[in-house]
């Protein structure tokens, strides 16, 4: 960054040198040369100043909407990370274009993230995915290029991703509780029962770390593995319609395109006269009614 501040800096004392030369051509009166200099000039200057300007001056000053590593705050120790993400949700917010926005990841063991975030009028706005995994002792996350290895810090129950006490920090998060825990009296169902639940059948239900659309309705297709699902914020009415398919892995059930699912597969318990969807460790993602 500090490479941009230098060019930022050669190219604002060209400007001014070429406003100070267009004035000079002003006071000999020569106002055609002058206007042809300082009018271009001008308007480089303002493109400067827009674009790179804040930028420039959040790198020296400092953005004032970030602060450093709380004080106190300790390290996170390699050894301890793994237990800290794997298996694990997180809740926080992340620093992103001078807003901050919410957002909630799940570490799947294997190393698979799934997340939603979005401003404060819309925490779940977007759904996306990403990789994850320990290494010399840093967690390292990867969302679109490569992996960005970071260190954690905590305090109290905050944890602050820095690579320095002294760095700004732009993203923090408390481990979550699952939204819905599933009962313990719960039996999984495997085999010709599991088939017996979802193929063919249409479930209503709702999605538990969800905002809007919420509800749903969904057929599981029996002749071609396909899901129609009805989504929305109002369990009667229902008017977004999603496409989707499912596939049986062992005593799992695998779910794709639909109801924010990328291929994830599913234990699924009897509780009552509905179902509940787990993904992983004992946080419940969907919970059914029973079979319409």
């Amino acid at each position: 960054m500090w490479l941009g501040v230098a060019v930022a800096s050669i190219l604002g004392l060209a400007l001014l040198a070429a406003l100070g030369t267009a004035i000079n051509f002003a006071l000999h009166r020569r106002f055609g040369i002058a206007a042809a200099i300082a009018l271009p000039t001008c308007l480089v200057g303002y493109f400067f100043l827009s674009l790179a300007g804040p930028a420039v001056k959040d790198e020296i000053f400092g953005d004032p909407n970030l602060e450093s590593v709380a004080e106190g705050a300790v390290q996170v120790p390699g050894d301890e990370l793994q237990a800290l993400y794997e298996d694990r949700t997180h809740v926080g917010m992340y620093y992103d274009n001078g807003d901050w926005n919410h957002y909630r990841e799940t570490y799947l063991p294997g190393g698979t993230i799934r997340g939603k975030s979005g401003p404060e009028s819309n925490p779940d706005q977007w759904t996306y995915g990403g990789q994850w995994k320990i290494e010399d002792g840093r967690i390292c996350q990867k969302y679109d290029a490569d992996f960005s290895c970071s260190d954690v810090y905590v305090s109290g129950t905050t944890y602050q991703y820095a690579n320095d006490p002294g760095d700004d920090v732009t993203s923090w998060f408390v481990v979550a509780a699952p939204l819905v825990e599933l009962d313990p009296a719960a039996e999984q169902l495997t085999g010709d029962a599991l088939y017996g639940v979802i193929e063919g059948m249409t479930l209503t239900g709702r999605l538990t770390d969800a905002g809007e659309g919420a509800n749903f309705i969904a057929t599981f297709y029996a002749n071609n593995h396909a899901i129609y699902t009805l989504r929305g914020n109002d369990p009667d009415r229902l008017d977004e319609e999603e496409y989707g398919w499912y596939r049986f892995a062992g005593d799992r059930v695998c779910l794709s395109d639909t109801l924010g699912t990328n291929q994830d597969c599913f234990a699924v318990y009897e509780t009552g006269d509905g179902l509940s969807f787990v993904l992983t460790g004992e946080a419940v993602t969907l919970t059914t009614g029973p079979p319409l």
